[in-house]
C-alpha cells in the first residue's frame, strides 16, 4: 500500500506522489531533480519553461526507474547528501553542487558515464528556454 508524499527536495515545485516508503520518495525526488529528469519534463512542455504549471499528464510521462533497478539506492544516497544544499536554477546548473551529486546517481541508474550527463547539464544550462534569451544561429562550417 502506497501513501501520498510531497517531494521534499529544495526544488522550485512540489508534486504529490504515491510511493511505498520514505526512502522511495527520496530517491524519486533525486531522480526528478536530476538533469535526466528535467530533460524529460522539458521535453513535455509546449511553451516557455514554467515550473509551477506542470500538468499531471506531463508528470505521468516521465520515466521513473524501478526501485529494484541498479542505482536506485544511489538516488536515495544522493538525496541524503544533497538535501541540505541549495538546488540552483537550471541556468546555473554548472555551478550547482547538488545537481552534480544527484546527476552522478542518475548516471549510475542510466548506466552512462557522469561525463555524459555533465554534457547534458552543460547544454541544458544554456538552452534559450532555460536562460530566457533568444536563440542564436550557429555558424555554418
Amino acid at each position: 500500500m502506497g501513501f501520498s508524499y510531497i517531494i521534499p527536495f529544495p526544488t522550485a515545485w512540489r508534486a504529490p506522489v504515491a510511493i511505498e516508503d520514505e526512502a522511495a520518495g527520496k530517491a524519486l525526488a533525486a531522480w526528478i531533480n536530476s538533469t535526466a529528469g528535467r530533460l524529460m519534463l522539458l521535453n513535455r512542455r509546449g511553451q516557455k519553461l514554467t515550473y509551477l504549471t506542470w500538468q499531471p499528464a506531463h508528470l505521468r510521462e516521465v520515466r521513473i526507474p524501478k526501485p529494484e533497478s541498479p542505482g536506485w539506492d544511489a538516488l536515495e544516497g544522493a538525496f541524503q547528501k544533497a538535501c541540505r544544499t541549495e538546488l540552483l536554477p537550471l541556468r546555473q546548473a554548472e555551478a550547482c553542487t547538488a545537481r552534480r551529486i544527484i546527476d552522478a546517481a542518475a548516471a549510475e541508474v542510466l548506466g552512462i558515464g557522469e561525463d555524459v550527463i555533465a554534457g547534458w547539464r552543460r547544454r541544458l544550462s544554456v538552452e534559450p528556454t532555460v536562460t530566457n534569451r533568444r536563440a542564436e544561429a550557429s555558424p555554418r562550417g
